[in-house]
């Protein structure tokens, strides 16, 4: 088998043994030194405020370790559900996807090195790690919360 493009191989999707379908993936192969990407389903009631550049909170799940900060590389103009988000995903990584009824953007974006740090070590990124995601879309100041009504003479 050739691969498409030069590169270095990231992740193999394949164990020995298994049975392969002509289009498979069976490796993920990326530009040397290319910093990770991660893929993020945000409820599509906040695509009008999402924009490339913007910081994605991610949280890895099992990890105790702060929040990493990636930067929004892309933000589709369509909305997906949640079966069309796995099938986005590929067929691995799907039955771990759980997402809530309701529609989805896709937003793609970079992290900041190929590691992370936990309390004690310092590890890799590998495809398939689930995460939390989060984007601060908004913000106003403490008072507003604590007085509603003094919102609307905020400026948007």
């Amino acid at each position: 088998m050739r691969a498409k493009v030069d590169g270095v191989v990231s992740d193999t999707r394949v164990q020995q043994g298994q049975l392969l379908q002509p289009g498979d993936p069976i490796l993920t192969i990326v530009a040397p030194r290319t910093e990770p990407e991660i893929i993020a389903f945000i409820p599509s009631k906040d695509r009008p405020r999402l924009h490339p550049g913007m910081t994605l909170q991610v949280e890895l799940v099992g990890f105790k370790k702060t929040r990493e900060l990636a930067t929004i590389t892309s933000v589709s103009n369509e909305t997906v559900g949640g079966n069309a988000a796995g099938q986005y995903i590929g067929a691995q990584l799907a039955d771990s996807l759980k997402l809530q009824g309701g529609s989805y953007v896709i937003v793609k974006a970079r992290l900041p090195g190929a590691t992370f740090k936990t309390e004690h070590r310092t590890l890799r990124y590998y495809h398939g790690m689930l995460s939390l995601t989060e984007i601060k879309i908004q913000s106003k100041p403490f008072l507003a919360t604590l007085l509603p009504a003094l919102e609307k003479y905020l400026p948007d």
